[in-house]
């Protein structure tokens, strides 16, 4: 069984095409490791093709990829919004009192 995934990304305005061809597992599971370049919506087509019996099969689906929102996440950026107030503010007041 040969396999073949096409991920179409239009996420940035522009399309992109990124092709996984020549998959093949005779036990009928496929992995493929692919990390998605920016946050939006892709499109996935997925064809597989038998010779024995000969049959194939063609599936499309979207795929979203949303900004995380583990509570780590949430925990850097809250101290990286602290550290950009206090370092403006210390900047603010150095120049004002200099």
């Amino acid at each position: 069984m040969l396999v073949t995934i096409i991920i179409i990304d239009t996420s940035n305005g522009q399309q992109k095409v990124v092709r996984f061809s020549g998959l093949s597992d005779n036990k009928g599971g496929y992995l493929i490791n692919y990390a998605f370049p920016d946050l939006g919506t892709y499109q996935v087509i997925m064809r597989t093709k038998s010779s024995s019996p000969n049959f194939a099969t063609l599936a499309s689906f979207p795929i979203t990829v949303a900004l995380e929102t583990s509570l780590s996440n949430i925990a850097i950026i809250g101290i990286l919004v602290v550290t950009v107030v206090a370092v403006s503010a210390g900047l603010v007041v150095r120049y004002r009192y200099k």
